[in-house]
Order: structure tokens, then C-alpha cells, then sequence
């Protein structure tokens, strides 16, 4: 499996969202969670990456039905659930993505319909990935029964808080015992034919994480890359005017 890399969107604003549709990564995810895009400005943030051309995924602020069905209705190729540490809690974010007879989720294809042709559950079933994330040593501990929980797309790692759990300190989300404990996740989605994705945190660790078995990439969030790229141009201005 080839392995893709994805960029994070903080910032809410439709603009700064096509700019990283546009960068060259294979996808990006609008962050509803820690990000700053609410329910009102998420049609727009997808449509920025609809017309970049780059796949959007939007992760949810809770695995929440509403916040699920939202997403997906609103056009999202696929959702990303925080907090899973048990397999029930996997089960539910599958149900909330698939439509009856193999979930919950409510009718209501709002972006699905303006579609050429008429959109049919079977489909968007199909179309609709589904994440979950694990964070916390709960998850980390039930990782090989959410793994095998029938429909689920993949396995999503969020290394600050998992570091945050397992060490008291989200700081330490690129420590060898956070890189260990991933590695199980990695392992256990490879045992079950799902996607390992994890938050790299720049673009130096994505070959780490490659290494660590992991096939998705979040490359880093546009917040970050403008607080750096803008603090090393003031730091380079300063120093050229101190030449």
C-alpha cells in the first residue's frame, strides 16, 4: 500500500484551506475538534478542497452521531473520530457512517444530491471513510478488538495524547516509547487489512513513521506552518538588517 500524506487545517478561513489543497498533499483534513472551523463554515472549507481538486476529510469534535452524519452530509470523503479506546466506542462511529441495514445513520444526502445522478446508500456507504482515533493507553490496550470491528477504514494515531496518557507529557509524542506503543497500532491494522494513519508532526518524521508501518500521513497543520515560515522570515529579515 503507497503511502500518502496529508496536510491539517487549523485556520478557518475557505482561502487558507484551498491554499493546502493545493500544496501537492494527497488529501487534507478540516480539524473541527482542536481547529477553528465550526458546522457554518465546513460546506465551504470542503467546496475550497473540492475545487483544488484534493480529497477532504474533516475530523469531528466528538464521537457524536449528529457530528458524524454532519460531516458526511456535508460532503466530507471521510470522517476522523477522536477518543476511541474500546471497540463499542468503534462500533458506534461505524454505525453513525453507514446507512441501515449495516449502521444508523439518518437520510439525508444534502451535498450527495446535487449530484448528475440520484445517490443511493450502497454508494456513500462505500465512499464514506471512517477513522478512529486512539489515544490514550485504554485504546492502546483494546487496539486489536477495535481493529477487527467490521466496516472501519482505519486506525488514526494521535501521538500527543497518547504521549500525554502513557508519560504525563504530549511533548513527548516523538519518544521511543510513543513510537513503540504506535508500532502496535501499526501492527494491528496490518493484521486486519486496514489503513494505519498517524500526525506525523513535520515533515522530517513522516519517513519515521513510514518506518513504523504506518501508510497515511498528516504532514503538520497550516497554523504551524505559518508560525514557522513567519517567524523564520522576520528572524531573516533581522539578521540581513543587522548585516
Amino acid at each position: 500500500m503507497p503511502t500518502t500524506i496529508g496536510g491539517w487545517c487549523h485556520i478557518d478561513s475557505g482561502y487558507a484551506v484551498e491554499v493546502m489543497g493545493t500544496a501537492g498533499f494527497d488529501w487534507c483534513c478540516v480539524d473541527t475538534q482542536h481547529g477553528l472551523t465550526r458546522a457554518g463554515g465546513l460546506v465551504g472549507a470542503l467546496h475550497a478542497l473540492e475545487a483544488s481538486g484534493c480529497p477532504g476529510y474533516v475530523r469531528v469534535g466528538a464521537n457524536a452521531h449528529a457530528e458524524i452524519a454532519h460531516a458526511l452530509d456535508a460532503g466530507a470523503r471521510g470522517v476522523i473520530v477522536p477518543q476511541v479506546s474500546s471497540a463499542d466506542a468503534a462500533l458506534a462511529a461505524v454505525a453513525a457512517c453507514r446507512y441501515p441495514p449495516a449502521g444508523q445513520r439518518s437520510w439525508g444526502p444534502v451535498r450527495a444530491k446535487l449530484r448528475p445522478t440520484r445517490p443511493e446508500p450502497g454508494g456513500l456507504d462505500h465512499e464514506a471513510g471512517c477513522f478512529v482515533m486512539i489515544e490514550d493507553r485504554l485504546g492502546l490496550d483494546a487496539v486489536d478488538a477495535i481493529a477487527s470491528v467490521p466496516g472501519l477504514t482505519g486506525i488514526f494515531v494521535g501521538p500527543a495524547d497518547l504521549a500525554l496518557s502513557l508519560d504525563g507529557d504530549p511533548y513527548r509524542a516523538g519518544a521511543d516509547s510513543t513510537m513503540e506503543a504506535a508500532a502496535r497500532i501499526a501492527k494491528a491494522c496490518a493484521a486486519n487489512g486496514i489503513v494505519a494513519a498517524a500526525f506525523a508532526g513535520g515533515a522530517s518524521q513522516v519517513g519515521r513513521w513510514q518506518q513504523a508501518g504506518f501508510t497515511m500521513l498528516a504532514v503538520d497543520a497550516d497554523s504551524t506552518m505559518l508560525q514557522l515560515a513567519a517567524r523564520s522570515a522576520a528572524s531573516v529579515a533581522r539578521a540581513v538588517l543587522a548585516s
